[in-house]
């Protein structure tokens, strides 16, 4: 009888035991993914063991540095510029007769067409968007497409010397104050030319206007006076 109720306990005590271990599995923390089987990367905070990367492979610290507004402005404005001194010209080159309106409108085409790949490339380096605002290009073209002969050489040659005007002080702005060191050593190096094309565009307005001839008769009179 008491053999009996040994063997009875002990079976008890064996079943008790395999209960118990049976929720203590089921209460342990997975060891691997429920989809892959690779271990779970996250801490027991809840926060990802790495730093995610970027769609490209490169962590988000690997990113150019945001430049400052005054440099960001000058790239939005020089190429606005550069893209409707080059649209512009090549409209001279169509409808202007006076070979010295289709000199210099070469010459714009030459030099900006040059400004605007460098500074497209720099651009490019410091991450910023390179695809110039045609508006002022566009109201330009706009101005010039209904005009034909001397009328189309004067609003032109004004276009000129106006929109340099502006670029040199844009350029030398950039030059003095510009926080990016690629930025301002390329304004400062294109300077002199925007500074000759100036003069130039001042002295086709003078052309194209007749002071430019105006001012030589009364050169020319003003010498023979003297002579006499």
């Amino acid at each position: 009888m008491r053999l009996s109720t040994m063997l009875i306990a002990g079976s008890a005590l064996v079943m008790l035991s395999g209960v118990a271990q049976a929720q203590s599995a089921s209460r342990a923390p997975p060891t691997s993914s429920p989809v892959t089987g690779t271990p779970s990367t996250s801490s027991q905070s809840g926060r990802p063991a790495s730093t995610p990367s970027t769609a490209n492979g490169t962590s988000p610290a690997s990113k150019p540095a945001t430049l400052e507004r005054v440099d960001q402005y000058f790239i939005q404005k020089a190429e606005a510029g550069g893209a409707a001194e080059v649209e512009a010209a090549k409209l001279a080159q169509q409808k202007s007769s006076n070979t010295q309106v289709k000199d210099f409108a070469q010459s714009m085409i030459d030099d900006h067409s040059k400004a605007n790949d460098q500074l497209k490339d720099i651009a490019s380096k410091k991450g910023v968007a390179t695809e110039p605002d045609m508006t002022m290009a566009d109201q330009e073209k706009q101005e010039l497409n209904g005009l034909s002969g001397r009328a189309f050489d004067r609003k032109y040659a004004d276009m000129q010397v106006k929109d340099h005007e502006d670029s040199v002080k844009l350029f030398q702005d950039e030059a003095k104050s510009g926080g990016d060191s690629d930025l301002k050593q390329f304004a400062s190096s294109t300077l002199p030319t925007l500074e000759h094309h100036m003069q130039m565009a001042k002295q086709l307005q003078a052309e194209a206007s007749g002071t430019a001839s105006i001012a030589h008769t009364r050169h020319h009179k003003s010498s023979g006076k003297s002579q006499e």
